[in-house]
């Protein structure tokens, strides 16, 4: 896909058919751990930058959203599975950090140990990569 992202436009296409149907589905019941869904957010975080005027916004959007709607009731894995998928996307600067690191600092309110380390790593590393060469003054400020 990535050598040639126009001959494999038309399996994108159904894959990413796949996707937002198992989102609508996934919204009914969000504490429910679906590993098929897992597999596509995770094709999707990896495909994004190939495809991104298709992919960024609705991705971006969805997983924000479930995450700031269900954080407390999603699986953990799924969660977890959530949150990479967004980094990914952000470390191929597909999502822009204003947006994604005030959902990540509301999901330090989850109880899961493992989930707040891993968010405690990547809001750290977003925010030196961030402020490396000179300070974002209106991200640290949002923050």
């Amino acid at each position: 896909m990535k050598r040639q992202p126009a001959m494999y436009r038309v399996e994108f296409k159904e894959h990413f058919d796949i996707l937002k149907a198992k989102l609508v589905a996934f919204k009914e019941l969000p504490g429910k751990y679906d590993a098929q869904l897992e597999e596509y957010l995770k094709w999707s975080a990896h495909v994004s930058q190939i495809y991104r005027e298709d992919i960024a916004d609705y991705m971006c959007n969805e997983l924000l959203t479930i995450l700031q709607q269900y954080y407390s009731v999603l699986n953990p894995a799924l969660r977890l599975s959530m949150v990479t998928s967004l980094r990914i996307m952000r470390g191929k600067d597909v999502v822009a950090p204003s947006v994604v690191l005030p959902v990540l600092l509301k999901l330090f309110r989850c109880d899961d140990k493992t989930l707040r380390r891993f968010l405690h790593s990547v809001i750290i590393s977003d925010l030196k990569k961030l402020n490396k060469n000179a300070k974002v003054v209106n991200i640290n400020r949002r923050l």
